[in-house]
């Protein structure tokens, strides 16, 4: 038995020394392609593993490889990654700026450019952050998400938000033009699952319009049909607004304590008065009239008699004692729901969208 652990511990010992002897350091530096300055933050990472580190403030980085044959991936933002073999001890690598994002087309004015070559004040709006909202109306889809574009909403289910540019700029109209398709279009009634791009022109740019772009143009292009065989497309959402905890209601004795303190304070109540009770905690009477004159404390009362009620003549109404809690009452639970199926397709000659 002794000489099996014996055996085991060595074996054990030889595996972890030739797997200590096949791991080696790997050091490198990584640059700029166009600058030649080095990359700071960069990830290089042994691909299929966990291994990873980051470039220090001068593009050097220092990691373990495991393998003899390991290669090792470069990543950072706004580069191009670059997958290379770890087959030697120093590696120098230049990473090239990513150019994908700066070929997205733009719409500005009656032309498009690409994103690399925009010189002025023009914001591209995220469609798909903009859809994850679940708002009713496009304006309130481009709250937060363009610089400089405020949206200022009633809170009134329904109702049109006013969009400033750049704040107010005038004394008359300062909503901005909107462009959708490239005719003066409503961005209050535009279904934002429609949308495919837009673009917040901010500046200069929106002068091809004349006065009407002075406070600042949107220009939404809306989906169209794509070439292919036919899509079929559906989002939705389903969800609960409650009505949160909201406030704590007087009660009708809470409610006339207070106007008795109020009254009292003005010189207008009686502490002694028969009607007002004892003292801060005025008795809430039985019947009262329309005009909210108390009759009596008490239905036998020879004032009052519920018997002799008469609309023209003789009006009482029963005191709501309890009181009534309005807020529950005209509050609830409210469930949300969206939901948009679509049917696009098209050829050479035609395209539909539905």
């Amino acid at each position: 038995m002794r000489k099996k652990i014996l055996l085991s511990g060595i074996l054990m010992l030889f595996c972890i020394l030739q797997t200590i002897a096949q791991q080696r350091i790997v050091t490198g530096k990584i640059t700029d392609a166009s600058s030649g300055q080095g990359v700071q933050g960069a990830t290089v990472s042994v691909s299929g593993t966990n291994v990873a580190t980051t470039t220090n403030s001068e593009g050097n980085f220092s990691i373990s490889v495991p393998k003899p044959n390991s290669r090792l991936v470069i990543s950072n933002v706004g580069y191009e990654a670059q997958i290379i073999p770890a087959n030697k001890s120093f590696l120098e690598l230049a990473l090239k700026t990513s150019v994908s994002t700066l070929n997205e087309v733009v719409v500005t004015g009656y032309t498009t450019q690409r994103k690399k070559e925009i010189t002025g004040a023009v914001s591209v709006v995220n469609v798909n952050q903009m859809k994850q909202a679940p708002v009713g109306t496009g304006e309130e889809a481009l709250q937060g998400r363009a610089s400089g574009v405020t949206i200022l909403t009633s809170g009134q289910p329904g109702a049109s938000s006013d969009i400033r540019i750049r704040g107010i700029t005038g004394f008359g109209n300062n909503s901005p033009l909107i462009i959708v398709d490239g005719v003066r279009g409503d961005l209050h009634n535009i279904n934002v699952a429609d949308i495919e791009s837009m673009q917040v022109l901010k500046d200069a740019s929106a002068a091809i319009y004349g006065v009407q772009g002075s406070n600042g143009v949107i220009i939404i292009t809306t989906k169209k049909g794509k070439s292919g065989q036919a899509k079929v497309s559906y989002d939705g959402y389903y969800g609960v607004t409650t009505r949160g905890p909201g406030y704590k209601m007087a009660n009708t004795q809470e409610e006339a304590n207070a106007i008795w303190l109020q009254q009292r304070n003005s010189g207008i109540a009686n502490p002694s008065s028969k009607q007002y009770g004892n003292g801060a905690n005025p008795v809430i009477p039985d019947y009262i009239t329309p005009t909210g004159y108390t009759l009596c404390n008490c239905a036998a009362d020879s004032v009052v008699n519920p018997s002799r009620y008469n609309i023209n003549s003789y009006q009482i109404t029963k005191a709501n004692k309890i009181g009534t809690n309005w807020y529950k009452e005209i509050t609830r639970n409210a469930p949300t729901q969206d939901h948009n199926l679509s049917v696009s397709a098209g050829s050479d000659k035609s395209s539909y969208f539905f």
